[in-house]
């Protein structure tokens, strides 16, 4: 019972050092940031797609090495994807994190484990007092069992000394 109690102390310590409360605020704030960010970089995205397929026009018009530059677009073009499905899938793991850390029947555990572990530590500390009663009220019962099978055998002794004579 006391290892347990320990292990709920160590968990609730634990917890509260994890400190889900305040990590809670600072997710939130990075989940608006991250929701701002995307907003924000889509008009971006589209204008660079646009300026990049007006540079391969104006790169044939003017007979431009348009071999050269379509590479360096191509290039440039995979690169952005590639960064933007990185994006996506570290914003997608945040949020799905966020999500269920964010759940309403989700509670910080630490409370009610403090909470647990006093009452656990409060019985054990009844309990020992009441097993040091008991062993108190023991020995007391033995020492009167014993006093009175002396007073038993001593009015033994006279009656049979007053029977003798």
């Amino acid at each position: 019972f006391e290892a347990t109690l320990n292990s709920c102390d160590s968990l609730a310590a634990a917890w509260n050092e994890f400190g889900l409360s305040s990590l809670r605020d600072t997710l939130d704030e990075q989940a608006a940031a991250i929701a701002e960010e995307v907003e924000a970089r889509q008009p971006a995205r589209r204008t660079l797609a646009a300026m990049a397929k007006a540079f391969k026009r104006e790169a044939s018009d003017n007979n431009v090495a348009v071999e050269s530059a379509d590479a360096i677009v191509k290039a440039f073009k995979a690169e952005v994807d590639a960064t933007t499905k990185r994006a996506k899938l570290a914003e997608g793991s945040f949020l799905s994190l966020y999500r269920a850390l964010r759940h309403e029947k989700l509670e910080d555990p630490e409370p009610i484990l403090r909470r647990c572990a006093h009452l656990g530590h409060a019985s054990l500390a009844s309990l020992r007092q009441q097993r040091d009663a008991t062993s108190k009220m023991e020995s007391q019962a033995e020492a009167l069992i014993q006093r009175l099978c002396e007073m038993g055998l001593a009015s033994a002794q006279q009656l049979g000394s007053d029977g003798s004579a």
